[in-house]
């Protein structure tokens, strides 16, 4: 064998592909992998127009906060975000502003209860 000589292809292919021609541009040959199988996401169970609630989950979000610290002050902001999402036609939006209300109510109670806090602060 000369050096100008390109060496023997071997008959086994090491690739995951099939041998195709290399002057065909089908999808499936853009794809890394076998040809003919698909590698895409599932498609959403709603025909893909899934859409994104941010105020839902801002409202979610502090409602978390709001049981954990001042649940006057994010409970109120938590319920305020749920209901504008709502109106804005979020789906979840009652639900956080329903979750940032419930949070409101045992953020205060724990407050109250477990660590013996008054809601409204005795004047000296």
């Amino acid at each position: 064998m000369s050096k100008h000589e390109e060496p023997e292809r071997p008959a086994v292919s090491y690739s995951l592909r099939d041998d195709t021609p290399a002057d065909s541009t089908t999808a499936d040959q853009k794809q890394p992998g076998r040809p003919g199988i698909a590698y895409d996401l599932p498609a959403e169970p709603d025909g893909g127009t899934r859409t994104r609630q941010p105020w839902s989950t801002a409202g979610f979000v502090l409602a978390v906060v709001a049981l954990l610290f001042f649940p006057i002050i994010f409970g109120v902001i938590g319920v305020a975000c749920g209901l504008y999402g709502r109106r804005r036609g979020e789906e979840l939006g009652n639900w956080s502003a329903l979750a940032a209300l419930t949070a409101l109510l045992a953020g205060l109670a724990i407050r109250v209860f477990f660590f013996d806090a008054d809601l409204i602060p005795a004047q000296n």
